[in-house]
């Protein structure tokens, strides 16, 4: 959940005249987002003129967004047709960062690395056999045989 904050006054050390616009992330855990914002004119089609996106990591404890989003003049003036009633609607996309998948199982890379000569850090002879294997796998899976 995400609240997003709008200031027609706009928010601290803005310019003048400035509007800005702020996403917090409700959630304390970090999370990757895309974010664009635009104003929605009379007709129902985003203003591309005023439209920004930004992508970032984001917790609970920080806010991102345009400190500078649009002149404040701009936005209000009847002229524009940005307000409706005296309303001004803005569209606002969140979408999360693409999660990126493994193409193998977890056991199946660890399987291979485990028996491979090339990164073993470890090696044991077996009845003329030669092991190899990894110091920290050993150490998590097999305490005895820790090194």
């Amino acid at each position: 959940m995400s609240l997003v904050m709008l200031y027609l006054r706009g928010a601290n050390k803005a310019k003048t005249g400035m509007v800005s616009v702020y996403l917090k992330s409700k959630s304390p855990a970090a999370i990757s987002r895309k974010f664009s914002i635009a104003v929605k004119e009379r007709d129902g089609e985003a203003l591309k003129k005023i439209s920004k996106t930004l992508s970032f990591d984001l917790n609970g404890n920080l806010f991102r967004g345009f400190r500078d989003y649009a002149k404040r003049g701009y936005v209000l003036d009847e002229s524009k047709g940005l307000l409706n009633n005296g309303t001004l609607t803005l569209i606002i996309r969140i979408t999360s960062a693409p999660v990126l998948k493994p193409r193998q199982s977890f056991e199946n890379v660890f399987g291979k690395l485990f028996l491979d000569e090339e990164s073993a850090d470890i090696a044991f002879e077996v009845k003329g056999d030669i092991i190899y294997a990894h110091k920290l796998i050993l150490k998590a899976q097999a305490p005895e045989f820790a090194c």
